[in-house]
């Protein structure tokens, strides 16, 4: 990684409006490519509100880490994990399902998603939790790459609808 100095951080009640912002954007970048317009906005507009992130935010067993740059002190990705007995059919006495993980696509290639892998992994494992799970859209080559290259394996997958746009996503596990 180059010189950049970043840091991450549990997020706070304040955050939450940069937060969004950081989300719809990431989310755009991940998800327009095959994607109609009226698909997308629609999404955005049902799922992506502050009002839902704030109730996500305040679920407990719900964990949001941001990135920050620390030169411009602007949010560069987060992810939210959450402590779940149940995923896709993966049953355990808690795994922590890492349900997004994105990083602005300027900021990538750069070592961050990875970092934001390992705060992942310490939280699981000061919590005894020995799986994470999480999804990823079959259609995203890189992001199947970058989990598969730091140790997790498609067990299954599942669907999800994107407008009127049908999206598959591989369930990847690790094991700690």
């Amino acid at each position: 990684m180059s010189n950049m100095q970043f840091e991450i951080r549990k997020a706070v009640p304040t955050d939450l409006e940069k937060l969004q912002i950081l989300a719809l954007e990431t989310f755009f970048e991940s998800f327009s490519s095959g994607a109609s317009v009226n698909d997308i906005q629609t999404y955005l507009q049902n799922e992506m509100t502050l009002t839902k992130l704030e109730n996500e935010f305040h679920q407990p067993n719900t964990i949001f880490l941001i990135m920050i740059d620390k030169q411009t002190n602007n949010f560069i990705g987060y992810t939210k994990f959450n402590i779940v007995n149940e995923y896709w059919g993966i049953m355990a006495n808690g795994l922590l399902e890492i349900e997004r993980l994105y990083i602005l696509s300027a900021f990538q290639s750069k070592g961050l998603g990875y970092k934001l892998i390992q705060e992942a992994v310490r939280f699981a494992e000061s919590n005894a939790i020995s799986q994470i799970v999480l999804s990823v859209y079959d259609k995203n080559p890189r992001g199947i790459k970058f989990y598969q290259k730091n140790e997790f394996n498609v067990v299954t997958e599942h669907s999800f609808m994107l407008g009127d746009d049908k999206r598959n996503c591989l369930v990847m596990l690790k094991q700690l």
